[in-house]
């Protein structure tokens, strides 16, 4: 048997590992709703399109999913999907009407698509929800325009 170059061997090391960091969605549809949603966060920023991807994973599993239906509207609203975005988060809204990410970013997205009136309407549903909030200073903000 002829030896294998160690050179080549590392390459072959570092191209396997690099691949399954550049394609995790790969082979997870039997991966846990929680595995889909720790793997989308973490990939939200560096690969919106393959997050996108492993969150409809999860609301396959769980399609009443807030958190699943915010990001993939946050992430649709990053695509300039406005229209998805608003129906996605139209979905989380119903699923789960007291869940104020939705409450927000579904305002976003309206304003976004040029629907002021609606979103003024989520804002104040925002504030009536929770005042304090994370986003009510931007939520304030937006209705004083």
């Amino acid at each position: 048997k002829p030896k294998a170059d160690p050179k080549s061997a590392k390459k072959k090391k570092k191209s396997k590992k690099s691949k399954s960091l550049e394609r995790p969605e790969k082979g997870v549809s039997g991966k846990s709703y929680e595995s889909l949603i720790r793997a989308a966060k973490k990939l939200k920023r560096k690969s919106p399109s393959k997050a996108l991807a492993l969150y409809k994973q999860a609301l396959a599993k769980r399609p009443s999913s807030p958190d699943a239906l915010s990001n993939v509207g946050r992430l649709q609203m990053k695509a300039g999907q406005m229209a998805a975005a608003i129906t996605t988060f139209k979905k989380c809204r119903k699923a789960m009407p007291r869940y104020t990410p939705c409450m927000y970013w579904h305002g976003r997205a309206l304003e976004k698509a040029g629907r002021r009136s609606e979103a003024m309407k989520a804002y104040e549903n925002y504030l009536d929800v929770n005042p304090d909030g994370s986003q009510s200073a931007d939520v304030r903000k937006r209705l004083s325009r």
